[in-house]
């Protein structure tokens, strides 16, 4: 993951975060800095402060408490993103 560049990869990024809040908690804590920087009169200013909620959120979606191995019983998602910055893809079980 790369930090995001600007608002469009910010809103991609908390989308991420989003989608990760079912599976570990408090992830609201780690995205309340990037949220201050969608506000409405906020100017783009990538502090180190945005810089450690960022590498909080990027440990956490590729710590053990995500990653499973491989079981054939279980049923596998297959699921892709894309946009004009780049794709993504990521392969699931449905358990």
């Amino acid at each position: 993951m790369i930090p995001p560049t600007d608002v469009t990869t910010l809103q991609s990024h908390l989308g991420m975060i989003n989608y990760y809040n079912s599976f570990v908690s408090d992830t609201h804590m780690h995205r309340t800095p990037s949220n201050n920087l969608l506000l409405c009169n906020s100017q783009w200013n990538w502090m180190p402060e945005f810089r450690n909620a960022f590498d909080s959120i990027r440990s956490i979606s590729s710590s053990p408490l995500l990653l499973t191995d491989y079981d054939p019983s279980f049923d596998i998602i297959a699921a892709t993103d894309e946009s004009k910055y780049g794709i993504a893809a990521v392969i699931l079980h449905r358990f």
